[in-house]
């Protein structure tokens, strides 16, 4: 009996820091977005993505990420894919972020978990069913609750329902993550999967770079105010790098819904450290519409993510390598 209940609190042990480190994640994850609000007040959104990116590659590459087995030419093909969807995600969020508040881009963002599916049924027609584990009705609940909710966080004050460019661009830009989750799902392996998400970090740098000699946009980034730079790097080392070692090592060791149920938290905390850092307001009826887009998040993630003891066989989870890169 004794062996048996020390047995047992150890299993509650582990799974309570696997929480933790999976919730801290999460946060530092919801954090970008007040992050690049403030940034976007003193450099422009190219310079962001570049500096970011640049630092970051310089890690992966420090750290070896980009070592390991021959790579074949499909290989680089599927990674340059991964990264131009990435790219265009993260182009698009971070423009739209301009012209919305980092509250609202926060749920509008977190719909690329959802669109996933859908994509996948468009692509894979009845395969779908087997490909993200949902079935017809379930996706069409989610979706109704998508819809509601969506319209919820988008309303106005006065009741009524405008959208700006931001809220545009950054449901753009959760379609363009939803394209790279899709891929992801069909191409990577738990095995590859460090090793992709520190090439789209190199493709996010290359392709910014790309872009900026197209429009003529300059990458140059005032050397002042020096708290830019100090934050740009922290956005390198810690949602780039050090929360998807985190997600990594806890999530094997949770319950599908206990993993979801903390994944849901992520816009939830991106809105509230967004009125709580920059001051911006929600209305209850938006409060009420992120609920909604939180509850359809549980209930898809919880379909398609594998359990813990699958893992190992398993593909990486809808967001990994997304997340990775966030």
């Amino acid at each position: 009996m004794r062996r048996w209940t020390l047995s047992r609190r150890r299993v509650v042990s582990t799974r309570l820091r696997a929480v933790g480190l999976l919730w801290l994640a999460t946060f530092v994850w919801a954090l970008t977005l007040p992050a690049y609000k403030l940034l976007l007040e003193v450099w422009t959104p190219l310079q962001i993505q570049f500096w970011r990116y640049a630092l970051a590659t310089l890690l992966v590459v420090g750290l070896g990420r980009l070592r390991g087995p021959r790579r074949t030419g499909r290989d680089y093909g599927r990674a340059f894919l991964l990264s131009l969807a990435l790219w265009v995600g993260f182009t698009a969020q971070t423009y739209g972020i301009r012209w919305t508040t980092a509250s609202k881009a926060a749920f509008l963002t977190s719909l690329a978990v959802l669109f996933g599916p859908l994509l996948a049924l468009l692509v894979f027609g009845r395969r779908a069913v087997r490909v993200t584990g949902l079935r017809m009705r379930a996706l069409g609940f989610y979706w109704l609750l998508v819809l509601i909710g969506t319209g919820l966080v988008t309303i106005h004050e006065d009741w009524t329902w405008r959208w700006n460019t931001g809220d545009v661009l950054c449901v753009m830009a959760s379609l363009a993550f939803a394209v790279e989750l899709v891929l992801i799902d069909r191409w990577v392996t738990p095995a590859q999967a460090r090793w992709y998400a520190a090439f789209q970090m190199v493709g996010m740098t290359v392709l910014t770079t790309f872009w900026s000699a197209l429009t003529g946009e300059s990458l140059a980034a005032p050397v002042r105010p020096a708290w830019a730079w100090g934050l740009v790097a922290l956005l390198a080392v810690f949602p780039s790098w050090l929360a998807f070692e985190w997600q990594m090592a806890a999530q094997p060791r949770l319950k599908t819904f206990l993993a979801s149920f903390v994944y849901a938290l992520e816009p939830l905390q991106g809105a509230l450290l967004s009125v709580l850092l920059l001051g911006e307001g929600l209305s209850p009826v938006q409060w009420a519409g992120g609920l909604l887009l939180g509850g359809a998040l549980v209930g898809v993630s919880s379909r398609m993510m594998p359990e813990p003891k699958a893992w190992p066989a398993a593909r990486p989870t809808v967001s990994a390598l997304a997340r990775s890169a966030a």
